[in-house]
């Protein structure tokens, strides 16, 4: 996991009873419904576009740069990577908004999804170089090359921190920091 720069919110809920679903690193991912380019075929979640051994960058209708980049990346890397745009005449498209609800980033930002279904990654909006944070991001999350991180915070975290404009949702959800004392 790479931190995207943003503070913890503060949940007003017990987060031992109630869930709130995030796209904050870490998290594990939001569940919404996606339908098909084509009507007939059924719906499908988040869940069922992501995971099974690869990473996944999702991205909204402005991202096709984040799509191209981890093609890229993926052959760079030799790691399975795949990305998909979720819009209007995409493969998959926000049937009832929920995904645009959920995700917490623009358009033009990008989730990163780890293969068990956790974010690795999002990127709020659209970045300079999209194939370089991609690679820096997944080195950090890999544990190898010059991505890895640096003092509890990679290079790209701080980059895109800065790069980024305030377009993001807010934030909405934490860790259970309850949990931790549970296990104590």
């Amino acid at each position: 996991m790479v931190a995207d720069g943003t503070e913890l919110p503060v949940d007003e809920r017990d987060a031992e009873l109630y869930y709130r679903p995030t796209t904050r690193p870490g998290s594990r991912l939001p569940h919404a419904w996606l339908g098909l380019a084509d009507p007939r075929e059924p719906t499908v979640s988040t869940h069922d576009i992501c995971g099974h051994g690869r990473f996944t960058v999702l991205t909204g209708i402005n991202g096709a740069k984040w799509a191209d980049a981890a093609k890229r990346v993926a052959e760079e890397l030799g790691i399975p990577l795949t990305a998909h745009v979720i819009g209007p005449e995409q493969e998959y498209e926000d049937l009832y908004g929920d995904w645009a609800g959920l995700r917490e980033v623009a358009d033009d930002g990008m989730v990163l999804v780890r293969p068990d279904n956790h974010v690795a990654y999002r990127s709020h909006g659209m970045v300079e170089d999209p194939a370089a944070t991609l690679t820096e991001t997944l080195r950090a999350v890999l544990g190898s090359g010059e991505g890895a991180l640096q003092g509890g915070r990679s290079s790209v975290s701080a980059r895109d921190a800065s790069e980024q404009d305030s377009r993001g949702a807010s934030e909405q959800g934490t860790r259970d920091a309850s949990q931790q004392g549970a296990r104590a």
